[in-house]
């Protein structure tokens, strides 16, 4: 069977259900994509906003908790879970998403933001010795946000902090075992430490939720100390989507799976 790259069939997929608003056509390539790649992270953010848009709330909910669970600290997707649950009648979900979303998304002009708040500013502006000690206080008070805890192994990581950022990302895959962020972090911080074999077991299931590295590369790309991501791999491929197939909305998009892991396959 022919393959195609994958980042080819996504940014169809982008296109299809952004600018074309084609809903039909672009689950279909959604689930497409999964059935080879069933831990794309895009795959599930873009999944999850155009099923909210097209009116599919239950499912957006699903595939936003499970997007959330490989990038907590994704402000936008925090604001869409929160529209979806206040639409689900699911208040208490609906208020702490509002509240995660309204932390990672700080107005700077704002007064009174939470310490989280204001660590999301500096890191935004690569300030690591201020977003340190505000990330560190935002853990203390919440030791149960997840992207309070990946906020803090970051700043570590950019201090040269190397073997505390590797054990609070090993306390976020506690709780979220394919969260992207604490595996390249994890990965980077073994191979500085020497553990080559945690490294690459880090990298191996980082490459499964960001087969191509474009969020490593956006997170990490123009650091100067950021982590190696991933080992050199041969560009992600998949076979190719029949153009014909569409999704009609009679069943779940996916199939159910527990919200702490993206995907069980």
């Amino acid at each position: 069977m022919a393959e195609v790259l994958l980042n080819i069939l996504s940014r169809r997929l982008h296109t299809l259900l952004g600018p074309e608003r084609d809903f039909e056509s672009g689950f279909a390539l959604g689930r497409h994509i999964l059935r080879y790649w069933p831990r794309h992270l895009d795959t599930y953010v873009e999944l999850g906003k155009a099923s909210l848009g097209a009116g599919l709330v239950a499912d957006a909910a699903d595939l936003l908790r499970r997007a959330l669970s490989a990038h907590p600290e994704d402000g936008e997707l925090w604001a869409a879970l929160q529209s979806a649950a206040t639409q689900l009648g699911l208040q208490e979900e609906a208020s702490r998403a509002g509240q995660h979303a309204a932390d990672l998304t700080p107005d700077a002009q704002s007064t009174g933001l939470s310490p989280l708040a204001r660590a999301t500013l500096a890191a935004s502006e690569s300030a690591w010795l201020d977003a340190f000690p505000l990330f560190h206080q935002a853990y203390r008070q919440a030791p149960a946000r997840m992207d309070a805890a990946l906020g803090l192994a970051g700043a570590l990581m950019h201090i040269g902090r190397y073997e505390a950022c590797w054990t609070v990302a090993d306390v976020v895959l506690a709780q979220l075992p394919y969260c992207l962020k604490a595996h390249l972090l994890a990965a980077f911080s073994a191979g500085r430490l020497g553990n080559s074999e945690a490294a690459l077991n880090h990298a191996r299931v980082a490459r499964s939720l960001d087969p191509d590295n474009d969020y490593g590369a956006r997170w990490f790309g123009g650091a100067a100390n950021g982590p190696e991501t991933t080992p050199a791999m041969p560009p992600a491929a998949l076979p190719a989507w029949d153009e014909t197939e569409r999704w009609f909305f009679v069943f779940p998009l996916v199939a159910p799976a527990p919200p702490q892991q993206i995907a069980a396959g």
